[in-house]
C-alpha cells in the first residue's frame, strides 16, 4: 500500500517504525478480543493500522514547519498511589505465582523505576500569532511509557486539529485509501489557506 503520494511532501525517517508500532499495537489488541483471532478480522487491524500511521505522518509534516510539537514535563502531582491504586495491597498476593514475595518484588521494582525516570505529563501544543497553546496532555507515564501506549496518535492529532481550528478550517474526518488521500486532502487544506493568507498579506 502506498501510504501518501504527494510530491512536496516527504516522509520523516521514521514512518517505517511507526508501522512496525502500530501493527504490534494493533495485533496485540486484536489478540485480547473476545473472539478467536481470525482472518476474519485483519482488514480491521490494516485499517487502524493505516490509520494510525497517516495521522501521526500528517503530525510530523506540520511539526516540520514548527506548527505543531509535543513536550513532556514532569508530573509532580502523581502520588504513587494515583499510578498504582491497589495493585501491590497483599490481597492481591495469591493472585500471582511466587506470592507475597514476588509481589514485594514487583512493588519495589515499580517504585524503583519511578524514583529512576520519573513520571512525566505530555503535552501537544499548536502554534497561533506567534505563540503556542495547549491542545490535549495526559499524565501518569514513567519513563518512556508513552512511547507505544497508543495515545500517541490522539495527542498528536489533537494538535493538528486545534492548529486547523484556530485558522477557521476543518480537519477532514479520517477514511481508509489506498492512496493516502485523506493525508493529501488535509495538506491540500492547508496549503490553499497558506497561499490565500500570503496572498491578502
Amino acid at each position: 500500500m502506498i501510504l501518501v503520494s504527494i510530491p512536496h511532501t516527504q516522509y520523516p525517517d521514521h514512518v517505517h517504525q511507526l508501522v512496525r508500532k502500530a501493527l504490534r499495537r494493533n495485533f496485540k489488541d486484536a489478540l485480547k478480543g473476545e473472539f478467536t483471532y481470525t482472518k476474519e478480522r485483519l482488514p480491521w487491524v490494516w485499517e487502524n493500522v493505516q490509520r494510525e500511521v497517516e495521522e501521526m505522518s500528517l503530525f510530523y509534516y506540520f511539526e516540520g514547519q514548527e506548527l505543531v510539537r509535543v513536550e513532556e514535563e514532569p508530573d509532580d502531582g502523581m502520588s504513587m498511589e494515583d499510578l498504582f491504586g491497589d495493585t501491590f495491597d497483599d490481597c492481591h498476593a495469591d493472585t500471582i505465582p511466587g506470592g507475597q514475595r514476588a509481589l514485594n518484588a514487583q512493588k519495589a521494582n515499580a517504585y524503583d523505576r519511578v524514583d529512576q525516570e520519573g513520571v512525566w505529563v505530555v503535552q501537544s501544543d499548536y502554534e497561533q500569532d506567534g505563540d503556542w497553546h495547549t491542545a490535549d496532555c495526559i499524565g501518569g507515564f514513567v519513563g518512556d511509557d508513552f512511547d507505544g501506549s497508543g495515545y500517541e496518535p490522539q495527542v498528536c492529532l489533537a494538535a493538528v486539529e486545534q492548529l486547523f481550528e484556530s485558522r477557521g478550517l476543518e480537519l477532514p474526518k479520517w477514511y481508509p485509501s489506498k492512496r493516502g488521500d485523506w493525508m493529501r486532502q488535509c495538506i491540500q487544506i492547508w496549503d490553499m489557506y497558506v497561499a490565500m493568507h500570503e496572498g491578502a498579506a
